[in-house]
């Protein structure tokens, strides 16, 4: 079975996701300095802006964040809140990048198995 996530992009691309993070985190924290949410609420706001700004579960994230834009009150117009839920439903299209926690925890293995030559198969014998 394939992982959701095939690749982690590098160089120029892993930079404007970093960004793409940047843009969807940020406005997150901007808005909880003007709520009257429970201290809770605050706290989850703030961990799933640091979720997304570290790179960790990014695409989960951002989907939360897509549904999140859906339901704000206080974007201040149609216009802002559309931005703001297309950035976020690109990067969970998108991924987070190779400047993330995503790509060190998941990003590609080299799986070494001891006793096994190169060119052997299975089935054939590694030692007549």
């Amino acid at each position: 079975m394939r992982s959701i996530v095939s690749s982690f992009p590098g160089g120029a691309a892993a930079l404007g996701l970093l960004l793409l993070r940047l843009t969807v985190a940020i406005p997150l924290l901007a808005n909880t300095h003007r709520t009257s949410a429970p201290a809770w609420e605050l706290i989850g706001v703030g961990l799933l802006a640091a979720g997304l700004l570290c790179g960790f579960r990014a695409r989960l994230l951002a989907t939360i964040c897509c549904l999140a834009a859906l339901t704000d009150a206080t974007a201040g117009g149609i216009l802002p809140l559309t931005v703001r839920m297309l950035d976020a439903f690109a990067l969970a299209l998108l991924g987070p990048g190779s400047w993330s926690v995503d790509a060190l925890l998941f990003g590609r293995k080299t799986i070494v198995v001891p006793g096994r030559s190169t060119g052997s198969g299975p089935g054939t014998p590694s030692d007549p």
